[in-house]
């Protein structure tokens, strides 16, 4: 979850069909937006704690609400701020680091899901979903500019499908996992933003991505080798 899936396409289009300065002024945004991601999550958790239902569905579109609610009034506040870089990354790395204790204080650890084939269909509806959020987005960024097309481009989108799909296909003891290595792994995602701020005015668009996609994957490598 801290590759750069939903984020990466959402800031990719935006660039390609806003043009590169539209992104420059949406990526502080964006890293302020990861601390809604970061809530957004643990709020999903906490929603299934307090208020379990022996229905999974039901559990989940519940915990689905209160993380989205969770993650519209975070944003909204955020908004707020006099944002420039030099406050949008010490707020979010503080935001990682309180998210970082509260995760291990708070969520369990998951037990090992089965090995169980992903049909095709599921693939495909995932994917569905994910299309239709970037397109919406993209499509809207003319109208609603770069500060609120930034925050929007942090939202977990694949995230979210994750624990949606883990909570209801294999229960409450599988997904937490999930929470906790965003948790950490997260700090990719603000790298991520960094280095587009860095390369795209020097790189371009497309060799941007490719440089920057190429350093998630070996980040989080070495990131889960040093976890383990």
């Amino acid at each position: 979850m801290g590759l750069p899936l939903g984020a990466g396409l959402s800031t990719y289009f935006l660039a390609y069909e806003q043009g590169v300065p539209f992104l420059l002024q949406a990526i502080p945004w964006g890293i302020l937006g990861l601390s809604s991601s970061l809530l957004f999550a643990f709020s999903y958790y906490l929603a299934d704690r307090f208020f379990p239902h022996p229905l999974r569905l039901v559990s989940a579109l519940r915990s689905s609400l209160v993380a989205i609610l969770a993650y519209g009034v975070a944003s909204m506040g955020l908004r707020l701020l006099p944002l420039r870089l030099g406050i949008a990354l010490p707020v979010t790395l503080g935001t990682i680091f309180l998210n970082f204790l509260a995760v291990r204080w708070i969520v369990p650890p998951s037990i090992k899901p089965p090995k169980t084939r992903v049909s095709l269909p599921l693939i495909l509806l995932r994917g569905m979903v994910t299309a239709v959020t970037i397109a919406s987005l993209t499509g809207m960024a003319r109208i609603i500019g770069p500060a609120w097309s930034g925050i929007l481009s942090a939202f977990p989108i694949v995230l979210f499908q994750v624990l949606v799909f883990l909570h209801v296909e294999e229960g409450p003891k599988v997904y937490p996992g999930v929470i906790t290595g965003f948790s950490y792994s997260v700090i990719n995602l603000l790298l991520f933003y960094l280095l587009l701020a860095l390369l795209l005015p020097v790189a371009g668009l497309n060799l941007t991505y490719m440089i920057v996609y190429l350093f998630s994957m070996v980040f989080l490598y070495l990131l889960n080798r040093v976890r383990h």
